[in-house]
């Protein structure tokens, strides 16, 4: 399954998204087209054939040129339709000339369900012009950047787009809502959201496997200081920008669905976010008691710069304090150097991050912890490598490796394990899911 660099980075639909043209993105459809041709030609991909659950219609189908050459065209708002996709002809053309969306059976065990989260989805839910225009407004950083750690609150609106009912943000003076009359926002569009409902509904397999390319869990950092807006969410670019369209498809699971059961046994495996996790997939993470629905196992890139990397980057000339909770020297306190503070802080939250930051020593920031992302089993910010699930009836056996960072003139032996961590996850338990069992270090607060 591709992401988005098979296209241009982020994308969706036919369309680039560095800057906001006419309310919307540059249309980009004939490189949209090349891309889709060069992946389907160079990945030994079944298509046109894929058999699916038995009962639901695969939709999949092979690499067709358009009957006529697509042009890059412009895209308006007044364009996109009731299911939030883009009814330019050009942008039709390039993204009905394949479908990959798709699943597989392997044995009596295995339903892997695959989604294309790039070619239906709508555009992000935060503009890019509008956080710039924000940032300038306010003198100050509200958005980072338009997709990496935004506000929820105000990324939670523009999702919803009409159905919020707001018009303007008085957190920011009436500055208005760009997507006040959007439809709510679609990670799966229409006609493959339906389809991975009746299939995962429909299969008989013991597990559902979802091969999600963006991470489904909640990741978030907490509020910044008294003054910050709200949590920030660490990418709208994954699920925790649509999580409307999320909300429906954890109800699905949960038994709001045409049989009225839960679907068990889903486990998610996803990545994109340059980091590695583990944890629990609940019904609505914003709920005082949520409830579990499925699991993820989410594997960083092995080459790859970390989401630690990034933000370590981005600090380096940032406030002292804004830098401390990304990292910090902790060579008095027992450490080696510069540890990943980020990881403290999307575990402990800012009491815990901003303690450790201020010299307090390890078991102390520890104690000040409240759990930011409580249904996390493991963070690794700072991670290149990839996972391994095994599957049997009883249990999925999901590892997590973590492999030495790949700057060295490669070798034979390659470039050497740093860490696995290890989670088992039991049938018909969804919040089952175990602790990591670690081979090799472990990542910082753990270690």
């Amino acid at each position: 399954m591709w992401d988005d660099h098979e296209f241009t980075d982020d994308c969706w639909q036919s369309q680039a998204n560095y800057t906001d043209e006419a309310g919307l993105d540059e249309g980009d459809q004939s490189r949209k087209l090349a891309g889709s041709q060069a992946w389907f030609e160079f990945v030994p991909a079944l298509l046109t054939g894929a058999r699916g659950v038995p009962g639901v219609a695969s939709q999949a189908k092979d690499f067709t040129p358009p009957a006529a050459p697509v042009v890059d065209a412009a895209m308006t708002a007044a364009q996109v339709n009731a299911d939030n996709f883009t009814a330019e002809p050009n942008n039709v053309a390039a993204v009905g000339a394949m479908t990959i969306y798709r699943s597989l059976r392997f044995g009596k065990h295995v339903e892997l369900v695959m989604t294309d989260q790039r070619s239906y989805r709508s555009d992000h839910a935060v503009p890019e012009d509008f956080a710039a225009l924000v940032n300038a407004a306010a003198g100050t950083t509200v958005f980072f950047a338009p997709r990496n750690v935004t506000p929820q609150v105000l990324t939670d609106v523009m999702d919803a787009g009409e159905a919020a009912g707001v018009p303007v943000f008085p957190q920011l003076g009436g500055v208005p809502n760009p997507r006040a009359t959007s439809p709510i926002g679609t990670m799966l569009g229409k006609a493959q959201k339906q389809w991975w409902k009746d299939t995962m509904l429909g299969s008989d397999a013991t597990w559902k496997l979802w091969g999600s390319e963006v991470t489904f869990m909640r990741l978030r950092i907490p509020q910044l200081g008294a003054t910050d807006l709200s949590p920030r969410l660490v990418s709208a670019d994954a699920w925790d920008g649509y999580s409307l369209e999320r909300k429906e498809l954890t109800a699905h699971l949960q038994g709001n669905n045409a049989s009225q059961k839960p679907i068990p046994n889903v486990v998610i495996l996803s990545g994109d976010i340059h980091s590695s996790y583990a944890g629990i997939v609940q019904d609505d993470f914003d709920a005082k008691t949520p409830v579990a629905v499925a699991n993820e196992l989410v594997a960083s890139g092995i080459s790859s710069n970390s989401f630690f990397s990034f933000i370590e980057a981005a600090t380096r000339t940032a406030d002292p304090s804004l830098r401390g909770l990304v990292t910090v020297d902790a060579t008095n306190r027992g450490f080696s150097g510069f540890t990943e503070n980020l990881n403290l802080l999307m575990r402990g939250g800012l009491n815990a991050a901003g303690a450790f930051a201020a010299g307090a020593p390890l078991s102390t920031a520890l104690a000040a912890s409240v759990p930011t992302n409580p249904h996390l089993k493991y963070i690794d910010t700072n991670a290149q490598g990839y996972g391994y699930v095994k599957v049997t009836a009883e249990q999925v056996t999901g590892t997590i490796t973590t492999i030495q960072r790949p700057i060295q003139t490669p070798s034979d032996a390659g470039p050497g394990i740093l860490r696995t961590a290890t989670f088992t996850i039991p049938a018909g338990n969804p919040g089952g899911m175990s602790d990591a069992v670690f081979t090799g270090t472990k990542p910082f607060p753990l270690t």
